[in-house]
């Protein structure tokens, strides 16, 4: 079930209107829609963004043993 929508308003200098009214075009949908797909995507992508640093803070915290994975390569199966 989706969540009851609820109207806003943005400011969008022109060129960036004509840019979303084409893409609302091309893709058959209203300008709404479009807006709602980028947002998800946006806020997706910051979302993977800060778990790929907590990932690479996670390594910087404890590094990678020169044998840590010394036993799964050798398993590897090659191509």
């Amino acid at each position: 079930m989706q969540a009851k929508a609820k109207a806003i308003q943005v400011v969008l200098d022109a060129a960036t209107l004509k840019a979303a009214d084409r893409a609302a075009k091309r893709e058959q949908v209203n300008r709404s829609e479009l807006f709602r797909r980028a947002l998800r995507d946006y806020i997706g992508r910051a979302r993977m963004r800060v778990l790929e640093e907590k990932h690479r803070a996670g390594y910087r915290k404890h590094p990678e043993r020169a044998d840590e994975f010394a036993g799964f390569e050798a398993t590897w199966p090659e191509k």
